[in-house]
C-alpha cells in the first residue's frame, strides 16, 4: 500500500486536503526553479524567449509604409524593442523569485501541519515520496528547458550569425562544435563588444595620449586631448552600453566555451594561414617540429649567445639623437623614434595550407623591436625610389588596365615569373650598394647626410636581423626577414634594379643577333 492510499483510507479529509496542497506546492517549486534557471540562462547568453518577443511583433506593423518600415525608424524601434524585451525578462525573473519565495513559505507551513497530523512513520514515508517526486519533476522540467534553450540558441545563430564556411581549416583529428568553428573563423582581429563595466578606460587614455604626443602643434594637442575626453565621456555616460545585445552576449558565451575546449585540447594550436585570411588548427607538436627545422637551418640562421636588444637599442637612440641635433627631426619625432623598453623580434610560423605537407612560412614580428620606429622612418624615404616604377602594379584592376591594350602576336606568349623566397634571397650588401648608387635621387627627398643615412639603413636591414624563438636568440645570416617593415620596399628596389639590368642585357643581345 502506498503512503497516499494509506492517508486516503486512514486519515480525515482535512489531512488529505493538506497533503494534496503540499504535493501541489512541491510540484510548483520544481517548475518555478527550472523556469527561473531557464530565464536566467537566457539573460546570460542574450536570448529572448519566443513568448516575450512575440508579444511585441505587432508593434512593427504600426510603422509600416507601403509594407516597409523606413530604415531610420526601424533602427530606433529595434533599439527600444530590444530594451523592452530585456526589461520584461528582468521583471519576469524577479516575479519568479518572489513566487518561489511565497511558495516555499507556504510549503513550510503545510509541512508543519503535516507533522502534527500524521504519525511519525507516515511522515517519513510521505516526505521521502515527495522528495523523489520533486526530483523526478525537476529532471523532467530541466530536460524540457535545456531542449528549449538549445533550440533558441540555434534559431538565434541561424538568424544573426553570418556563415563563414571554409574560413576555419582543421588539420587535426579533433572535431570542433559548429559555433566554436564559426568563432575561430572570425580571426584574431575580431573585437568582442564591451560595456561601461568592461571598457578598458586606462588603456584607451594611455594609448590616446601616446598618439596625441606625436602632434607637433601644442594647441592642436590640446584640441585632440579635449576631443578624446569628450568621446570617452560620451561613451561612459551612454546608458545603452551598460548591457550587451543578444548577438554580442552569444559571441562572448561562445568565447568562454572556446577557451574551455582549447584548454581541454592543449595539444592543439590555433594560427593564421599564410594566405587567404583563414584560421588553422594544427597539432602543437607538428608546429614545433617544423619551426625547429626552420631555425635549425645553419645556412640561414645561427644561434646567439647573448640577447643583443640593449646594444641595438642604444645604437638606435644614438642615431635618433644625431638626427635631432642636426635639426632633421623635431622633439615629438625624437620621442616617437627613441626606444627605452625594446623587446627582441619574435619568430612564428604561418602554415601554407595550399601546399602539400602544410610547410610553415617564418614571420618575424618586429613590434617594439630596437629600431622598428627608425626603420619605418627610413622606409618612408625609400618609397620614393619606386613610387613611379613602371614595373609595379597597385592591384588586379591596375594590372588589367596596363595590359588591356597589349597585343600578343601568334608567335609570342605571355609569361610570368615568381621569385622563390624573395625576402630571404635578397643580398643585403647588394641592397646597400644599390641604394648608395641611387643617392642622387634619395637626397632630393631627405636632408639626412649620406653617411648618417647609410648608418641608419645598415642598422635597420642588417644589424637588427635577429629574433627570439623558444627562449633562444638567433641571427639571420642572409636576406631580409619576413615581417620587417623595410623588407617590401627593399625587395621593390632590388627587383627594379634586376629588371632594369636584365632587360638591358636582353636588348643588347637582340641587337647583336
Amino acid at each position: 500500500m502506498t503512503i497516499y492510499k494509506k492517508i486516503k483510507e486512514n486519515y480525515n479529509k482535512t489531512t488529505q486536503r493538506i497533503t494534496k496542497q503540499y504535493s501541489k506546492c512541491n510540484k510548483s517549486m520544481a517548475s518555478l526553479k527550472t523556469s527561473t534557471s531557464f530565464l536566467i540562462k537566457c539573460k546570460k547568453v542574450g536570448i529572448i524567449p519566443h513568448f516575450i518577443s512575440n508579444s511585441t511583433s505587432n508593434i512593427y506593423n504600426i510603422f509600416k509604409i507601403n509594407k516597409e518600415i523606413p530604415p531610420n525608424i526601424k533602427s530606433i524601434l529595434d533599439k527600444h524593442v530590444y530594451h523592452f524585451h530585456n526589461k520584461i525578462l528582468n521583471l519576469l525573473i524577479q516575479q519568479k523569485h518572489n513566487t518561489t519565495h511565497k511558495t516555499r513559505v507556504r510549503r513550510e507551513k503545510l509541512q508543519a501541519q503535516i507533522t502534527e497530523l500524521l504519525q511519525e512513520e507516515d511522515i517519513y514515508l510521505f516526505m521521502e515520496s515527495e522528495r523523489k517526486l520533486q526530483e523526478s519533476y525537476t529532471n523532467t522540467y530541466k530536460s524540457t528547458q535545456i531542449k528549449k534553450l538549445k533550440s533558441l540558441q540555434q534559431h538565434n545563430t541561424e538568424i544573426k550569425m553570418d556563415n563563414r564556411n571554409g574560413w576555419f581549416v582543421n588539420k587535426t583529428n579533433t572535431e570542433f562544435p559548429n559555433d566554436i568553428e564559426w568563432l575561430l573563423a572570425l580571426g584574431p582581429k575580431y573585437a568582442t563588444a564591451t560595456t561601461t563595466k568592461t571598457f578598458p578606460l586606462f588603456d584607451v587614455i594611455a594609448e590616446g595620449e601616446d598618439c596625441i604626443k606625436t602632434i607637433d602643434d601644442k594647441e592642436q594637442q590640446e584640441i585632440a586631448r579635449t576631443q578624446l575626453v569628450s568621446i570617452i565621456d560620451e561613451h561612459m555616460k551612454n546608458k545603452t552600453t551598460t548591457t550587451l545585445h543578444a548577438r554580442d552576449k552569444q559571441i562572448l558565451s561562445t568565447v568562454g566555451r572556446c577557451r574551455s575546449v582549447l584548454k581541454e585540447n592543449d595539444d592543439i594550436i590555433i594560427v593564421n594561414a599564410d594566405k587567404g585570411g583563414k584560421t588553422v588548427a594544427m597539432y602543437k607538436k607538428e608546429y614545433q617540429t617544423k619551426m625547429a627545422t626552420i631555425v635549425g637551418d645553419m645556412c640561414t640562421y645561427r644561434r646567439l649567445k647573448i640577447d643583443p636588444t640593449n646594444i641595438l637599442q642604444n645604437k638606435n637612440n644614438l642615431l635618433v639623437e644625431k638626427l635631432f641635433k642636426l635639426g632633421i627631426i623635431n622633439e615629438a619625432e625624437k620621442y616617437k623614434l627613441t626606444n627605452k623598453t625594446s623587446t627582441a623580434p619574435r619568430l612564428y610560423g604561418l602554415p601554407k595550407i595550399h601546399k602539400d605537407g602544410n610547410p610553415l612560412r617564418p614571420i618575424c614580428s618586429t613590434i617594439n623591436s630596437p629600431a622598428n620606429g627608425l626603420c619605418k622612418y627610413v622606409v618612408d624615404i625609400l618609397k620614393n625610389l619606386t613610387v613611379d616604377s613602371i614595373y609595379n602594379v597597385k592591384d588586379a584592376k591596375d594590372f588589367k588596365t596596363k595590359i588591356e591594350n597589349i597585343k600578343i602576336n601568334p608567335d609570342e606568349v605571355l609569361i610570368s615569373f615568381d621569385v622563390v623566397s624573395l625576402f630571404p634571397s635578397i643580398p643585403v650588401n647588394l641592397v646597400l650598394n644599390t641604394i648608395e648608387d641611387k643617392w642622387d635621387t634619395i637626397k632630393t627627398h631627405t636632408t639626412i647626410p649620406k653617411e648618417l643615412f647609410m648608418d641608419i639603413l645598415t642598422l635597420c636591414i642588417k644589424d637588427t636581423r635577429y629574433f627570439i624563438y623558444d627562449d633562444k636568440f638567433y641571427k639571420q645570416n642572409k636576406g631580409m626577414p619576413m615581417g620587417s617593415p623595410a623588407s617590401p620596399v627593399i625587395a621593390d628596389i632590388v627587383m627594379e634594379q634586376l629588371l632594369d639590368s636584365s632587360l638591358m642585357k636582353m636588348w643588347m643581345t637582340s641587337l647583336r643577333s
